[in-house]
């Protein structure tokens, strides 16, 4: 009786495993707080829209950088010299070549063209 039993057990508990990856699976993604597109068009509006998504760039490098710290794997390596108006003058020059990535969430975007640009 006992062999019975934990088979049983096992092929319910997978089968409450399948049912929740199928309901996560089911769902949509979360939406970006901000597109590329809408990156773009705050970077191109003004000076203050170009220091403002220079600054959301530099949060993205700063937040991935801390995240990052002890990795031995980095995703990009931005030398220190680089200033907040070249690291978004990077990410509008990829987004000019790469239309499509427009509606990606802005950090999707980020990532891409600072890897490209900055290989460590």
């Amino acid at each position: 009786m006992k062999s019975r039993t934990i088979p049983v057990r096992t092929a319910a508990l997978s089968l409450v495993c399948l049912i929740g990856v199928a309901a996560v699976s089911a769902q949509e993604p979360p939406q970006p707080f901000m597109t590329g597109a809408q990156w773009l068009g705050m970077y191109d509006s003004d000076e203050a829209g170009r220091e403002a998504a220079a600054a959301y760039v530099a949060g993205y490098v700063d937040g991935v950088q801390s995240a990052e710290a002890t990795a031995r794997k980095k995703r990009f390596c931005v030398p220190d010299t680089v200033t907040e108006g070249e690291l978004a003058d990077v990410v509008a020059t990829y987004l000019a070549g790469k239309t499509v990535f427009r509606q990606m969430g802005a950090p999707f975007v980020i990532d891409g063209a600072l890897k490209e640009q900055f290989r460590c």
